[in-house]
């Protein structure tokens, strides 16, 4: 997880891009378009205008963005990700412009704010507060922002600001991962709950970790192919029963990364041996 997402190639923004103010105003990720739309954006880009604030599919979820094009029947929306900013915001990283991701899409598949509109930026962002203390993986990097043990974190950290992502319960649950109580596999929402418990206390942990568990099916099940949507609700349970500690862990690391809308890396993530799993 201490791996950057994309290092620009410029810290200059072109006249006719949206400026990183813009793109930092709007940022937010929603799972599904009920979602999207509880915040406020309609489904259909026909009457959309450059500089519309607008939402696209991309990299696992919904970003929200802005209009950069409108062609005959696609859009085009630029956004950027809270990854990106955190990056940005780390002098560790050598930049100080978020990275940004140009998209096209056909109107049926583009949302868009209304003009007029405000942003809903509770409905896009969770209240919910990292409380507990900081927390390493295997390793023995913070889970929130990839700084050793040895080392403080950084400002934009989770650990640091109190500002509670899925990201950071998921990888922070694989070493919470024990045998199922049944006897057989692993109990994978046994340890997301634990972490949720540690992370944002007992008040938040059930809605925590269920959410924590939708990002992980939605990631299993884009994984595993267009049949896995038959049994989406036990895909979680089946991954538990029939796969190793190792690549419960390495799940848990990319459904993370998946929610952030970067690629997960193998040689970051390293080896998990089954005693990292804490006791």
């Amino acid at each position: 997880m201490s791996e950057p997402t994309t290092e620009p190639t410029s810290q200059s923004t072109p006249a006719d891009e949206p400026s990183t103010d813009d793109l930092t105003r709007v940022v937010a990720r929603f799972d599904d378009r009920d979602l999207l739309r509880a915040a406020g954006y309609v489904v259909g880009a026909e009457d959309a205008a450059v500089d519309d604030e607008a939402v696209i599919y991309s990299r696992g979820g919904y970003r929200a963005g802005i209009v950069t094009k409108v062609g005959r029947v696609n859009v085009t929306v630029t956004y950027t990700t809270e990854t990106a900013i955190r990056e940005a915001a780390d002098p560790r990283y050598g930049w100080t412009e978020p990275a940004r991701t140009t998209k096209a899409a056909k109107f049926a598949e583009v949302a868009v704010r209304p003009t007029g509109e405000a942003a809903a930026p509770t409905l896009a962002r969770p209240s919910r507060r990292v409380t507990g203390a900081r927390q390493v993986d295997h390793n023995n990097e913070c889970v929130g922002c990839g700084a050793h043990f040895s080392e403080p974190c950084g400002p934009a950290c989770p650990f640091e600001t109190g500002t509670y992502r899925p990201a950071v319960l998921l990888p922070a649950a694989a070493r919470r991962l024990r045998e199922h109580p049944a006897g057989v596999g692993y109990d994978i929402g046994g340890a997301l709950f634990a972490a949720a418990l540690d992370l944002v206390g007992a008040d938040e942990a059930a809605g925590a970790a269920d959410e924590a568990r939708q990002i992980l099916t939605g990631s299993l099940v884009d994984q595993w192919g267009p049949r896995a949507e038959e049994i989406r609700a036990e895909v979680v349970y089946r991954h538990g029963l029939f796969s190793d500690l190792a690549d419960l862990a390495r799940s848990l690391y990319t459904a993370a990364a998946r929610h952030d809308g970067i690629d997960f890396d193998p040689e970051a993530f390293g080896e998990f041996p089954a005693s990292s799993a804490t006791s």
